[in-house]
């Protein structure tokens, strides 16, 4: 056969080719994360956040890795990260340039001038699809700083091998978290004592499960049935919470003295939940 009849097939084989990758596009971009929902955007950048702490981390992490793949698995998340952060951006250079065009389209109206919309424009949100007239996009007001609030918890369990329940108060002051509250002690006596606790989070507070904590803290009698000089104690931590209803239950783990009257130390353990 000719060389022309061969050419003839090839570019036949060429052009199912091209029509077959066409074809596979739009199946390839719904599955891209620009298709995701804003909430959808935020749940999977919090998980993936939380997945990249724990292997830069060796936290709760099952799999077993060699070097290498923890090194390429932290790498292919960290450029789906950088994609799910750049579409809000690139979402709102389409914004501007869709409003530009269409405040330069005359517009021809029967009767009175159409009054022009104000969209309050969402970076995670959807584009608007039609734009029929001029159209000004809203800045959005800046986001109101939280209010330094607290935090009221309960807990029970035992405290230096002595039966106790406790409350507290609770404020974070930068990277720690302070609390400060009342405990009652009860064995060979019974004991009101004043507690004041410092402790530091281990993981960040997108993790997905439970976080973990450790602190120490002092604490001082004020009443006390067994008598006897009363001084100040102390105790560490070590606890861990998850998110339960409106709050987080947690539970503490450590060491605890109470000086009243005679020293009372032994192990500490807790379960209560923050409101």
């Amino acid at each position: 056969m000719s060389d022309n009849y061969y050419a003839h097939y090839v570019k036949k084989i060429a052009t199912l080719i091209m029509i077959a990758g066409l074809l596979a596009v739009p199946a390839l971009a719904e599955l891209s994360p620009k298709n995701l929902t804003p909430e959808g955007r935020r749940e999977m950048i919090k998980v993936l956040k939380s997945r990249l702490y724990n292997l830069e981390h060796s936290l709760g992490v099952k799999e077993t890795y060699t070097a290498a793949e923890r090194k390429q698995e932290i790498e292919r998340i960290n450029a789906e990260l950088e994609i799910l952060y750049a579409l809000p951006k690139i979402e709102t250079l389409a914004v501007a340039a869709l409003t530009a065009e269409a405040v330069a389209t005359p517009e021809v109206t029967a009767a009175a001038p159409t009054p022009e919309p104000v969209i309050a424009y969402d970076p995670l949100g959807g584009l608007p699809k039609v734009l029929k007239h001029p159209v000004k996009v809203a800045s959005l007001p800046a986001p109101a700083k939280a209010a330094w609030a607290g935090q009221f918890a309960f807990a029970a369990g035992y405290f230096a091998n002595l039966a106790a329940v406790r409350g507290e108060w609770g404020l974070p002051v930068g990277e720690l978290n302070v609390r400060g509250g009342g405990l009652l002690a009860s064995g060979s006596g019974t004991h009101l004592a004043l507690f004041t606790d410092v402790y530091y989070y281990l993981n960040p507070p997108e993790t997905v499960g439970m976080r973990s904590y450790v602190g120490a803290g002092v604490n001082l009698p004020l009443i006390s049935s067994a008598g006897g000089g009363r001084s100040l104690g102390g105790g560490l931590i070590y606890g861990g919470e998850t998110k339960l209803a409106d709050g987080r239950l947690f539970f503490e783990f450590g060491l605890g003295t109470l000086r009243s009257g005679t020293d009372r130390s032994g192990l500490t353990a807790l379960v209560g939940y923050r409101f």
